[in-house]
Parts: structure tokens; C-alpha cells; sequence
């Protein structure tokens, strides 16, 4: 689930985005998370393997995940729907 935040963009900056928005025919949105992941790379930045799934789970099973894994460090099947 993608989250609405308000950047603060020069009006240089707004029409690059509109630009390459038409040219690549996709959102602002995915203009915008593609450059921050391409400059991740640039900078050597090695995203955890985990936060691609960040908020895919509910509050609740989330907890059941984190309470399993306090009660046993042993290898648990757990049924969730990612």
C-alpha cells in the first residue's frame, strides 16, 4: 500500500517530473520512486531484503510474526497472505 506525502518541488524540478511522467506515459509517482531507488544504487545504499514487504501485513499478524519469533528462534510455518 503506497502512502500520499507533500514534497516542496522548484518549478524546474515540477516540469522535469511532468516531462518524463509523459515521455515514460506513468505517474509522478513512479517517476519518483525510480529515481530514489536509482540514486540508492548510486550511492551504494543495499536496502534490506525485508523492506519489500513492508506494510503488506496487518498490525495484527505483524505482532504474531514478532511474537513467534521472541518465543523461539527455531524455524516457524506461519500462513499469511503477502
Amino acid at each position: 500500500m503506497k502512502s500520499a506525502i507533500s514534497l516542496r518541488l522548484n518549478d524546474f524540478t515540477l516540469v522535469l517530473l511532468k516531462d518524463l511522467s509523459d515521455l515514460q506515459q506513468t505517474t509522478k509517482t513512479a517517476i519518483i520512486e525510480k529515481a530514489v531507488q536509482l540514486y540508492a544504487q548510486q550511492q551504494n545504499i543495499l536496502p534490506h531484503p525485508l523492506k519489500e514487504y513492508a506494510g503488506t501485513l496487518s498490525e495484527n499478524e505483524a505482532n504474531d510474526w514478532l511474537n513467534a519469533i521472541q518465543e523461539s528462534r527455531c524455524n516457524q510455518t506461519r500462513e499469511t497472505t503477502l
